[in-house]
């Protein structure tokens, strides 16, 4: 199923996203001179310090600021959203994984119950409650061998616990370390605490433990492993884009990265029984969007027709481009709001989305002046609300 076929039961049209897509790439033009910034006027490109650029604002005016329908390179390396139903590269058509030896009765599989979204997702199943530790059952996958950074975020679920125990759901494997897990995440029961913890290029273990816990309901779970190669390396955790644990000044000197791993890798004790849901996996070598945002602060409604912006950023609050194209469901004190592409609210979005490269999108809508809550959502990312004094329909 394609990523943009489900938000509720939204389904988009080619049409309409070809029409956002021309939309995000004409941007609104830069208009005549007609503000300054920085004592200089608006109204060439190089006017405007990197990143910003010239470009009209909704009251029809001009001024030097990020572009919200900028289209960039997608940032993920690599993405798996497990709808092809097919998990391991021996398949036909092969999937995306190779599989680790894993205790049995343990099981992987790609199932409608372990799905966030879409058809599939990877449920990890442990019956076994044999109080030892060592690997588990899991699925991997190669990354490019290169040093720097690697974000890996994906939706992670876990079922009610129902033994005493702690395994690590997910890691990202260095080399040639000993013990290469540089960055592994840490789930303990039944409290259903978190902790990111891993080893350097001289072998020692250092972790950190988050202050909150793993609620069995979906979370959107980040995991950074920054400055891999030098003797100034991060782990980083966010939990539904908040940050819990940082771990700075860990010497991966000379290291690479090699692999990540999912399900249960590793088990420091496999008396844990339950089950681990996964879906929408990716990872790249800068942050991943997790979040939408709404801006309507913007001025210069026409006749009651007034600007929206939506966005994507990262957890740390910066613009991030979508990797898909990304519908978006906009509602107004819980009724659908209907949003135009232009500035008369003449042209009709019936699919109001981001295109792919997108870090965001201008919309209009009808403002009539009552207090309602304006709420983004979009089935990838973390929802957004605005308080906002008018209605639209």
């Amino acid at each position: 199923m394609p990523r943009y076929a489900r938000v509720g039961q939204l389904k988009v049209h080619a049409r309409a996203l070809a029409a956002v897509g021309a939309l995000a790439l004409a941007g609104f033009g830069c208009a005549p001179p007609a503000v300054s910034f920085e004592g200089k006027t608006c109204g060439a490109a190089d006017l405007c310090p990197a990143p910003l650029q010239c470009l009209e604002t909704p009251d029809g005016g001009a001024s030097c600021r990020e572009n919200p329908a900028a289209l960039g390179p997608a940032r993920a390396e690599f993405s798996d959203d497990f709808e092809s139903g097919h998990l391991l590269g021996t398949e036909t058509p092969a999937g995306a994984w190779q599989a680790m030896s894993g205790a049995t009765p343990n099981t992987l599989t790609l199932t409608s119950a372990a799905a966030h979204r879409g058809a599939f997702g990877l449920r990890s199943h442990d019956e076994d409650a044999a109080a030892a530790s060592g690997y588990g059952h899991a699925v991997k996958r190669a990354t490019a061998a290169r040093d720097g950074d690697l974000y890996l975020r994906l939706w992670l679920r876990r079922s009610a616990l129902t033994a005493t125990g702690s395994i690590i759901p997910l890691w990202v494997i260095g080399a040639p370390f000993v013990p290469p897990g540089a960055n592994q995440l840490l789930l303990i029961s039944p409290t259903g605490e978190l902790e990111c913890l891993g080893f350097d290029a001289r072998g020692m273990n250092s972790s950190t433990r988050a202050t909150v816990t793993l609620r069995p309901d979906w979370h959107l779970v980040e995991v950074a492993t920054l400055g891999m190669g030098t003797s100034r390396g991060e782990r980083v955790l966010w939990l539904d884009g908040v940050e819990l644990t940082r771990k700075s000044l860990i010497d991966w000197s000379g290291g690479s990265f090699r692999e990540v791993a999912l399900g249960e890798p590793w088990a420091n004790d496999a008396a844990w029984v339950g089950d681990l849901d996964f879906d929408d996996v990716r990872w790249g070598a800068a942050p991943l969007a997790s979040k939408l945002a709404l801006d309507v602060s913007g001025v210069g409604a026409t006749s009651g027709c007034a600007p929206l912006a939506v966005r994507l950023l990262d957890s740390s609050g910066q613009a991030a481009p979508a990797d898909d194209d990304t519908p978006v469901a906009l509602t107004l004190g819980g009724a659908p709001l209907t949003v135009y592409s232009d500035r008369e609210c003449a042209a009709e979005l019936d699919a109001p989305a981001l295109p792919r490269g997108a870090s965001g999108r201008w919309f209009f809508w009808r403002e009539t002046g009552i207090e309602a809550q304006l709420r983004a959502e979009s089935a990838d990312f973390l929802p957004a609300a605005a308080a906002t004094g008018g209605s639209g329909g």
